[in-house]
């Protein structure tokens, strides 16, 4: 194992298993030829890749790299082995991006619903007031408001500013 990229190697295995694996398993030459790849498409020398990798704005770089070495890898047990594990967190990712969409569709639906529902039976005349004001629909609306809210705040707060970085660099691996 070449320990002069060790750290390098560190910084980038949790989104690219075939340059990690590169930079450490494959013997000093392949892991000299992997850093300068990877300094080449960062555009630095290979003593500045680790301050490199941990910026987060060449990770679509990193990616696209990553891609690349992923199709023209030769096939051997280790690289088949990592490519069955980036094919596993790319259905991993994929499955939970559906489950979410789902929840958050029941969520924002059944809230509708509520509130239409709500509207339509304080229209009603001899509704009792309890009902409306402190009873148990109240409750009701009141956990589906934070609910559809924490919908609101995952789509187009915070959380959709990771999910699109995510869909990039999806979206990078998939070009080669």
């Amino acid at each position: 194992m070449a320990a002069k990229w060790t750290a390098v190697a560190e910084g980038i295995k949790g989104y690219a298993p075939f340059l990690n694996m590169a930079l450490t398993s494959d013997g000093p030459a392949r892991a000299e030829q992997s850093a300068a790849m990877l300094a080449a498409t960062l555009g630095c020398a290979p003593d500045e890749l680790e301050s490199k990798v941990k910026d987060i704005g060449n990770a679509c770089k990193i990616a696209a790299l990553e891609s690349f070495l992923a199709v023209n890898l030769p096939v051997d047990p280790e690289t088949q082995q990592a490519r069955e594990q980036l094919r596993q967190m790319e259905e991993l990712h994929r499955d939970s991006i559906t489950k979410t969409t789902k929840i958050a569709w029941t969520v924002a639906v059944g809230f509708l619903a509520i509130l239409l529902g709500l509207i339509v039976l304080a229209a009603i005349p001899g509704t009792p007031k309890i009902l409306m004001d402190n009873g148990p629909l109240g409750l009701l609306l009141g956990g589906l408001i934070s609910a559809f809210t924490a919908v609101i705040q995952y789509y187009f707060g915070s959380s959709s500013g990771s999910a699109l970085k995510s869909t990039m660099l999806g979206n990078a691996q998939q070009k080669p």
